[in-house]
């Protein structure tokens, strides 16, 4: 209702303007003569004039805000997506079942050979120098058993990251 009483003011008030206005249209003036308008006229057309203004550099001021507020979120919205492409460990699994099934193998046949060089000095009764192969694969099983280690706790520590995350 307030609303309605206050668009009926203003239509009063703009009904009273033109007719002022129309009033003096309608006056012959001599060219030295101008159409002066009251000063409430006056007030209302300034005050009508300030809030254009006002609402274009407010409309202005929430676009720029806008902006702001759309480049602040960039950088969220890049860990957002990073976070929801993170793998877990648990990804990795099948890879490691892998190295280990081939580190397993490796092992075991390192041992197989061994024993049957155990048991060819046995059956000889004398010392055989073990082939440099043995040494290599000797290396190889204490650095890979090492990296064993490497890959269980990368993989424990990175499904506890990704539980943190998420």
């Amino acid at each position: 209702m307030a609303h309605f009483n206050k668009q009926v003011r203003i239509m009063k008030q703009v009904e009273k303007i033109w007719a002022e206005l129309s009033a003096k249209a309608q006056e012959v003036e001599t060219p030295q003569e101008s159409t002066e308008l009251s000063e409430e006229v006056k007030v209302e057309l300034a005050i009508g004039d300030s809030l254009s203004k006002m609402s274009l550099e407010a409309s202005e001021a929430n676009s720029k805000m806008n902006n702001v507020l759309d480049e602040m979120y960039v950088p969220l919205r890049r860990v957002e997506k990073a976070i929801s492409e993170l793998q877990s460990g648990d990804d990795a699994k099948p890879y490691f079942k892998d190295f280990m099934s081939k580190l397993q193998k490796l092992e075991a046949e390192y041992d197989e050979g061994l024993k049957k060089i155990s048991q060819a000095e046995s059956d000889l009764g004398v010392k055989i120098e073990t082939p440099p192969q043995f040494d290599d694969a000797l290396s190889t099983l204490r650095f890979l058993q090492k990296k064993e280690e490497d890959h269980r706790e990368s993989i424990k520590e990175l499904n506890a990251f990704v539980k943190k995350l998420r």
